[in-house]
């Protein structure tokens, strides 16, 4: 028997899977088109970065996030609409 303490021996890697995040908009009853400006951001560094940190989406609209994962963890993200300029409409802070 032969013991070789300079072979080195690696983790085989992980299969990449792909992660959708669903994002669906409302109809605003105003009369008027509204689009709205979604984020994703990353709540520590070790979650892998979305292929895109932003959505733009007609209200009745979907989108979605997409994100690589090629090792186990739990990540976790902030998905928020961003603030706009529109007076009738009240941005919600969380």
């Amino acid at each position: 028997c032969f013991v070789f303490p300079f072979l080195e021996i690696r983790a085989l890697a992980y299969v990449t899977l792909e992660a959708e995040i669903p994002v669906t908009c409302l109809e605003i009853p105003d009369g008027t088109t509204h689009t709205y400006t979604i984020i994703i951001e990353s709540e520590n560094e070790v979650s892998p970065v979305p292929k895109s940190d932003m959505l733009e989406i007609t209200e009745n609209g979907t989108g979605k996030f997409e994100i690589d994962i090629d090792e186990p963890g739990t990540f976790v993200y902030k998905v928020y609409e961003k603030e706009g300029n529109e007076p009738d409409i009240k941005y919600d802070k969380s």
